[in-house]
């Protein structure tokens, strides 16, 4: 999940390719009465896990049959017919989940201290302003680098200092 200015935007990936939802956020909306909009969108970067029924390259009198999906633009009809396809699956799955469960119940379990080498460790709470603020740094892979981790940035990201490493020869003095 990522977010940006115009919403968030959640990807799956299957080697190269990937599938994207996006909802479009407030700039979309002008009219706050209006719902959410969602937009799918699929890439194929790796085609050769696709068929597509044509005639072989250069035998254009042979009985067609079902050959890999060509990378360039020659099969571009199946690429559309295949992503479409890829979105209506992913959005009908989408809408057919009826559970009323809120995320405060799923999460429930996963929110408990626990106990590792017999000392108690710290529950992650994402409804916590210090645990929120770590589930953001990480989902920022340009704010989730080793000196925030570390804590060399001198403390400029919000990272919690519980979740920073303890080893003080690595951060300068204050």
């Amino acid at each position: 999940m990522k977010r940006r200015a115009e919403g968030v935007r959640i990807k799956r990936r299957l080697g190269q390719n990937s599938l994207k939802l996006y909802d479009k956020g407030k700039a979309a909306r002008p009219d706050p009465r209006e719902g959410a909009v969602l937009r799918a969108e699929t890439a194929i970067n790796d085609a050769a896990g696709f068929k597509t029924f044509r005639t072989p390259e250069g035998k254009p009198d042979a009985e067609p049959r079902w050959h890999g999906m060509r990378k360039g633009i020659a099969d571009l009809h199946r690429r559309v017919e295949v992503s479409q396809a890829a979105n209506e699956r992913y959005l009908e799955a989408l809408a057919s989940v009826d559970d009323t469960t809120s995320l405060g119940e799923i999460t429930a379990q996963l929110c408990r201290p626990t106990r590792r080498d017999g000392r108690r460790v710290h529950a992650l709470n994402p409804y916590a302003p210090a645990d929120a603020a770590l589930l953001e740094a990480i989902s920022r892979a340009s704010s989730a680098s080793t000196a925030c981790a570390t804590g060399i940035c001198g403390g400029c990201c919000s990272v919690p200092r519980r979740y920073r490493s303890h080893n003080s020869a690595a951060r300068p003095p204050r």
